[in-house]
């Protein structure tokens, strides 16, 4: 088994990005305790862009061959709120003709789309595929740099549009790193009328997440 895992960990990292690979070195658990740590220790100032809010994120492989061959569940929580899941969707990922992995977002439509109760991988399983809600526009795109080692993906700029119920129409913008071992992401929305931030996760910055054993 030692020799096994050894072959693994010095196999080449695929040429193109692959969805079954993609899913297995973003599935896992996952805090951001080592930028917490740092961020608060620095004796910097207190600003948003320095993250100081503890998170745990689970990313589990889910048996939905009806919606695909490569599946995932995520659940991100700010370590605060307990059983409460900032963020929880269900996304699809399937490989495209020009080498790219696509992740189609599926939102769950029984609760708020954030700060909601967590769905379990047999409550995910258990839902029909077309009781999902899906926004145009807002799905992932990704592609592998060999050269850094990792997967790059994210909205493209400006498609992620949707109309909130105070603020009106509003866009997502939204990018990810992926290594085996680690995680990084970025989240914020724009209104689309004045071109205001409605939103910013820790001030645009990216929320470093490492990999539990």
């Amino acid at each position: 088994m030692k020799l096994l895992a050894l072959l693994l960990a010095l196999a080449p990292a695929p040429a193109l990005a692959d969805a079954a690979q993609l899913a297995d070195w973003w599935t896992g658990k996952y805090d951001n305790s080592a930028q917490v740590t740092v961020n608060s220790t620095a004796g910097e100032p207190d600003v948003p862009e320095l993250t100081r809010t503890a998170r745990t994120m689970t990313i589990e492989r889910l048996n939905m061959p009806i919606m695909g061959p490569v599946v995932v569940l995520l659940n991100e929580y700010k370590t605060a709120d307990g059983g409460i899941a900032n963020r929880s969707r269900v996304y699809v990922l399937k490989d495209l003709p020009d080498g790219r992995v696509r992740a189609i977002q599926h939102f769950f439509t029984d609760a708020p789309t954030y700060d909601r109760k967590p769905v379990t991988a047999a409550m995910a399983t258990a839902i029909k595929p077309d009781s999902f809600r899906l926004v145009p526009g807002c799905d992932l795109f990704f592609t592998f740099d060999a050269k850094a080692g990792r997967y790059t993906g994210g909205m493209p700029p400006r498609t992620c549009v949707y109309e909130h119920a105070t603020d009106g129409f509003v866009y997502a913008e939204y990018d990810q790193f992926v290594w085996p071992r680690a995680t990084w992401y970025r989240d914020r929305s724009v209104k689309i009328a004045s071109g205001a931030t409605r939103g910013s996760i820790d001030g645009f910055a990216y929320l470093r997440f490492g990999k539990l054993p």
